[in-house]
């Protein structure tokens, strides 16, 4: 069976293994492959072709406030959520120029979409023959790695989001065009934007440095992590992936000031005492709710803060008072006792002043700590299985 080379592979490639469960090796065939290959060809493409036509069209015509003064810049980092600006922001003073990615903002000149009128026409045409070639690298991955329920899987997640990557890569190509920089900084690192990223910098021969905004996993990707330098959380995860990508052309490196300027926040404190602060995730809202109950239960004075996608009236709910959530991120992770289940905060936390401790009371989250974040197998955050063991803890932790 041949394995395909990985410039060979999408830029989907790694989603699929991560979201599917992929893999090179199991390869179908016969009817399942042939069916799949009809569903896309047949049922996706021309959905797929209708949003993204309009889409790419709507980009090209969209007004714009435009650099005309625009100038080479030797570093430049395209910043495709707040989230991942604040984190890289140090890099500000390593004359790193910052670009949004915000596709209908007519005020930002620095967003990676507000290119002058000759690019954008050329991002716009490029943009189908971008789309033939995901297309059809994607259908094929599909067709021969998923059963035909991974292939209706797929369609359903990618008509919603194909158009946007496809334009992203364009206009991604042609802003390094535009300002010809010597490296890309991104802190996407393995998704359909990182690859994108990584494919267009190859193709132009641009130093790709990664900055990984998440969790490393602990998991061989086809296309592995980008970047020909990458800054890993850990030196567990940079042993682990100088094993597993040992074949790929990359340097890890493992930085403890890198990480503090990354995950740290030092701020001056409006508390003195530690406050024991619960993290809730984005997935999983039911084990949220149970771990939060059992801590009020037995009479923990805890604070929430709470994920973006989360809303705080269901916590409420369970009795915990509403001064008892925290607004602040930097107030919430720095100086206190960081509770969460298999999270950034808890690396965050120890960057941050604060005490860690992992709450793995539900198993698929103990399999997943264990199994899948090598960042977080450091023996600086405790891990805790029940809220007995997490009492005992925190009584000799917390005056």
């Amino acid at each position: 069976m041949k394995v395909p080379k990985e410039e060979q592979l999408s830029d989907y490639i790694n989603e699929l293994t991560l979201y599917y469960g992929a893999r090179s090796e199991r390869q179908y065939e016969g009817t399942s492959k042939a069916l799949s290959l009809l569903l896309w060809w047949l049922v996706a493409f021309p959905a797929l072709f209708t949003v993204t036509a309009i889409y790419s069209f709507i980009l090209f015509i969209f007004p714009r406030k435009v650099d005309k003064h625009a100038k080479c810049e030797t570093k430049i980092c395209v910043a495709r959520t707040f989230a991942t600006s604040n984190k890289l922001r140090f890099l500000t003073k390593e004359a790193v120029t910052f670009f949004s990615e915000k596709p209908f903002s007519k005020v930002e000149q620095n967003n990676i979409y507000n290119l002058p009128l000759k690019h954008r026409l050329i991002a716009f045409l490029r943009s189908f023959s971008i789309f033939l070639k995901d297309f059809s690298k994607l259908s094929s991955e599909v067709s021969n790695y998923l059963p035909l329920r991974g292939a209706f899987s797929a369609i359903k997640l990618y008509i919603p989001r194909f158009a946007h990557k496809v334009n992203f890569t364009s206009y991604f190509s042609e802003l390094l065009n535009l300002y010809n920089p010597s490296v890309v900084v991104t802190g996407n690192k393995e998704d359909r934007f990182a690859l994108s990223e990584q494919t267009i910098c190859k193709e132009k021969g641009i130093k790709l440095v990664c900055y990984p905004h998440g969790l490393e996993y602990a998991i061989q990707l086809p296309r592995g992590v980008v970047g020909d330098t990458f800054y890993c959380y850990s030196q567990a995860t940079k042993k682990y992936y100088e094993d597993i990508y040992k074949n790929f052309d990359q340097t890890f490196i493992y930085s403890p000031e890198v990480v503090q300027r990354l995950l740290g926040r030092q701020i001056e404190k409006e508390n003195v005492e530690r406050r024991i602060v619960f993290f809730p995730e984005s997935r999983g809202k039911d084990i949220n709710l149970m771990i939060l109950s059992l801590l009020l239960e037995n009479g923990i004075d805890v604070y929430l803060k709470l994920h973006p996608l989360d809303s705080k009236d269901d916590y409420i709910e369970l009795g915990l008072p509403p001064e008892n959530i925290i607004d602040d991120f930097s107030q919430a992770i720095s100086g206190n006792v960081i509770l969460a289940r298999k999270s950034t905060v808890l690396l965050e936390a120890l960057y941050s002043g604060s005490l860690s401790c992992a709450l793995l009371f539900d198993s698929d989250d103990s399999k997943s700590f264990h199994e899948q974040f090598p960042s977080l197998w450091d023996d600086r955050i405790k891990q805790v299985t029940d809220v007995d063991e997490l009492i005992q803890w925190l009584s000799s932790k917390v005056a």
